[in-house]
């Protein structure tokens, strides 16, 4: 590999044998805003961004629902203890995903559902999977913008 952009980390992908689990590793530098004028919820940020989302070059999951403690998710987050879980589905020329980011033991999880972007000859299961994984990023994402 050659030499990465001085504001860009490595990751690593880790297929482990025998299973269907895959690790991914990673770190990004993150400007984050003043934590008093942060929103309280993801959710808060995630109807803005949909309220405000250009049809043609935006994308946000359809629908995010929390059920149990937006916080231990977030410490589940912080200690590696967080389950991704990404379903992808192509019907009828249309690919979907529903995602799940859960606690272990479970009772605290968030569902993510959404829509695949892109023309209808482009969509797979695959591809929808996949965009299961970037909505839970996504959503991730919009974490470290809410008040801890």
């Amino acid at each position: 590999m050659g030499t990465l952009p001085g504001d860009v980390q490595q990751a690593s992908v880790n297929l482990h044998p025998r299973t269907a689990y895959v690790t991914v590793t990673g770190t990004a530098p993150v400007d984050l805003p003043d934590q008093e004028s942060l929103p309280a919820s993801i959710l808060h940020i995630w109807r803005e961004l949909a309220a405000n989302m250009d049809d043609n070059w935006g994308w946000v999951p359809e629908s995010i629902y929390i059920e149990g403690d937006e916080q231990v998710l977030l410490e589940a987050l912080e200690k590696g203890k967080l389950w991704v879980i990404s379903n992808g589905s192509f019907k009828q020329q249309v690919g979907t995903a529903a995602v799940q980011l859960r606690t272990r033991p479970g009772g605290h999880v968030i569902w993510i559902k959404c829509r695949t972007p892109g023309k209808r000859e482009d969509q797979s299961a695959y591809r929808s999977e996949l965009i299961g994984l970037l909505a839970s990023w996504l959503r991730l994402r919009l974490q470290s913008l809410a008040k801890p």
